[in-house]
């Protein structure tokens, strides 16, 4: 056993994954056939970050290093959280695959500008050091089951959910 094998081991962490995990599959699911409704409540930036950034530390793997931030300002979101948990970790697994050698992936929630009436908004931003995506792979990126993805190597709905979820959340 590795020592940082052996580090999740003791400390339960590999656990706790695990469990966030097979949650966010079962949500997922629920989501993808009609059975779960996205509920949009208050939830904490700052706790709802600290939840998953081990997972999302662990999805991105070797040689990637995934920063989150939340600045001061943001107190609660309105969102469902468990899609947002799964934008995020789709966020960054799509950058893992176009970053072969490693790199960063930076998660940044920041307070945004009030729209048509409401309160702020929170604002997150996504930044890779991915190669990029040419324009014709750009204009279909977002559309469902599109992948440049060897068949069976990706299903095409990552960056689909992403943008559904986006949207879901104003």
């Amino acid at each position: 056993i590795s020592a940082q094998m052996e580090a999740y081991l003791s400390d339960g962490l590999w656990l706790r994954l695990a469990g966030h995990a097979n949650a966010m599959a079962d949500r997922l699911a629920a989501g993808l056939t009609g059975a779960g409704a996205r509920v949009l409540n208050a939830v904490g930036a700052n706790m709802l970050f600290a939840e998953i950034t081990p997972l999302l530390e662990q999805s991105g793997g070797a040689g990637i290093q995934v920063e989150v931030t939340v600045a001061d300002d943001v107190g609660c979101v309105s969102t469902d959280a468990n899609q947002l948990e799964l934008a995020l970790l789709n966020l960054v697994l799509n950058p893992r695959d176009a970053m072969p050698d490693g790199g960063k992936v930076s998660i940044a929630a920041t307070l945004g500008p009030a729209r048509r009436g409401q309160r702020e908004t929170t604002v997150l931003e996504v930044r890779d050091a991915g190669v990029g995506m040419p324009r014709h792979v750009l204009r279909r990126a977002t559309e469902p089951f599109f992948t440049t993805k060897a068949s069976g190597s990706g299903t095409g709905l990552g960056l689909a959910q992403v943008y559904g979820i986006a949207r879901q959340s104003g």
